[in-house]
């Protein structure tokens, strides 16, 4: 049995999705060291402690990943606004 997803709220999403990446995303790229406590804060919110094993390493890797995240975002967002501007989605 399937259950018919409209098409907006699959757009929804996946703006959504790009937004929330693109916030996380640029985050992580300007500030990895908030991004990090911020991490940690969660994961201790969830009983779990985290500490990285060597800081300077973890600041460049996350700035690396956040400037991928938010690329990624840009790209999803550049590709929703095409598909709906090509009008293959409404």
């Amino acid at each position: 049995m399937s259950v018919p997803v409209p098409m907006e709220w699959l757009q929804l999403l996946l703006v959504l999705i790009a937004v929330f990446g693109l916030l996380v995303g640029g985050l992580s790229a300007v500030s990895p060291k908030h991004s990090i406590q911020l991490y940690q804060f969660i994961m201790k919110w969830l009983n779990w402690r985290v500490e990285p094993i060597g800081y300077d390493r973890e600041l460049r890797n996350t700035r690396i990943l956040g400037i991928a995240a938010a690329g990624l975002s840009v790209w999803l967002g550049a590709m929703l606004f095409r598909l709906n501007a090509l009008g293959l989605v409404s």
